[in-house]
């Protein structure tokens, strides 16, 4: 009888503890992906000209072509490309894009990030 008791505690226990294993190992999945979310959206930010003015799709799209792309003639053609394409959507939106991508540039936004006139 106490055998049983003993053995049936033991059960408990180890399956509340894998239980709690699991818990934390799902929160350090989401904190990860938390963190690689706001990496990736600052290198946007960084790297990517009119981040501002893409969704998170055409952001992916953007990263994903450029990986994909074979020669730094490709990767550049593209880039310009893809100004042209941010300036006329900027323009329409009657907002103001840095020079550079992150706002690093000679023409910097109007407050709050915006960039309206």
């Amino acid at each position: 009888m106490k055998k049983n008791l003993l053995c049936g505690l033991f059960i408990v226990t180890a399956l509340l503890a894998t239980g709690v294993a699991l818990q934390a190992q799902d929160q350090n999945q989401d904190r990860q992906r938390t963190q690689d979310r706001d990496r990736v959206h600052v290198e946007d930010q960084d790297q990517v000209y009119g981040w501002q003015m893409m969704n998170e799709q055409e952001r992916q799209e953007y990263r994903e072509r450029m990986r994909t792309m074979q020669t730094e003639q490709e990767r550049e053609r593209y880039r310009l490309e893809h100004r042209s394409l941010m300036q006329e959507r900027a323009r329409q939106r009657g907002i103001d894009l840095p020079a550079v991508p992150g706002g690093k540039g000679k023409k910097p936004m109007s407050p709050g990030g915006g960039g309206h006139k």
